[in-house]
C-alpha cells in the first residue's frame, strides 16, 4: 500500500483552470470561480462538521458529496481525490460510520482545506484577494 498523501492540487488541471491569462473576461471568471470556492469551502466543510452530530447518515454523506465535487471541479485534489485514489472528503464519505468518524476526518478536511488555499494562490498570486 502506497501511503504517500495525494498532492494538495491536481497540477495538470489547476494549470488549465487558473493560470494567468491576458484575456480580461477569462481572467475575471477564474477569480470569481476561486472567490467563490475560497469563500465557501471553509464554511461548507464547519457545517458539515456541526451537521454530523444530528443531521444523520444521508445529509452527511450528501454533503460529503457536493464538496467533494465542487473539490475536484477546482483542481483540490487532497480533499476530493484524484484518479480513483483517495481524498480525505471519499475516505470520510466512504467509512464504513461517516457519522462516527466525523471527529476524525474533519479537522483533518478543514486543515488541508486551508494548506489546499494557501498552495494555490501561491502558485497562482492572481487569484489571492
Amino acid at each position: 500500500m502506497n501511503s504517500e498523501p495525494l498532492p494538495l492540487i491536481n497540477a495538470e488541471l489547476s494549470q488549465e483552470l487558473f493560470e494567468r491569462v491576458d484575456d480580461p473576461e477569462s481572467d475575471q471568471m477564474q477569480r470569481e470561480i476561486w472567490s467563490h470556492l475560497r469563500a465557501e469551502l471553509q464554511h461548507d466543510l464547519e457545517n458539515t462538521l456541526e451537521k454530523s452530530r444530528t443531521a444523520g447518515l444521508a445529509v452527511l454523506k450528501a454533503d460529503l458529496h457536493r464538496i467533494r465535487g465542487y473539490c475536484a471541479s477546482c483542481a483540490l485534489s487532497r480533499l476530493a481525490g484524484i484518479a480513483g485514489k483517495g481524498g480525505i472528503l471519499r475516505d470520510w464519505e466512504c467509512h464504513p460510520d461517516p457519522v462516527a468518524a466525523s471527529a476524525h476526518y474533519g479537522p483533518i478536511a478543514l486543515a488541508i482545506a486551508r494548506d489546499s488555499i494557501g498552495e494555490m494562490e501561491r502558485i497562482y498570486p492572481h487569484l489571492a484577494g
